[in-house]
């Protein structure tokens, strides 16, 4: 149970300050915290359900996040260098991992996060089978979207 609560809200806590961020209007801070705003929601849901699958195969998960993030990192930080495209410095904290914005790189980590812990916790049958006991305490009926084969 630690392992979802815990990290629950530690995210939560993040996820106000990014909100708190955005409503200021404190303008360089806007990428990162619309990236931040939008992002961890989800990333609460996945921890508060299983936070505890997710530790458990740590090892697998982060080696899947880092590898993923660190290889968009690396286009990305191409693409700029090349001039494919560019960050408006008005909207980002002009701090910078060689020519990457860290922006950049929280982005593509947050995103494959969302990713990594989503597809890990579809394939653990316990966070998808307590997933359906909180949706029936809650009194939701998940309807399936996907027809079974019944032969």
């Amino acid at each position: 149970m630690v392992w979802r609560i815990v990290p629950t809200a530690i995210v939560g806590v993040v996820w106000v300050a990014a909100v708190a961020l955005l409503l200021g209007g404190w303008a360089p801070a806007t990428y990162m915290a619309l990236t931040l705003a939008w992002a961890l929601p989800p990333i609460m849901l996945q921890l508060a359900v299983g936070g505890d699958v997710l530790w458990q195969h740590r090892r697998l998960v982060g080696l899947a996040v880092v590898s993923l993030t660190a290889y968009l990192c690396v286009a990305d930080a191409l693409a700029i260098r090349s001039g494919t495209w560019t960050i408006n410095p008005a909207f980002s904290l002009n701090l910078f991992l060689g020519p990457l914005p860290i922006e950049e790189l929280i982005f593509f980590l947050i995103t494959n996060v969302l990713i990594v812990f989503g597809v890990s916790l579809v394939a653990a049958g316990s966070a998808t089978e307590r997933l359906r006991a909180i949706t029936r305490r809650l009194g939701w009926t998940p309807r399936p979207t996907l027809a079974h084969d019944e032969s």
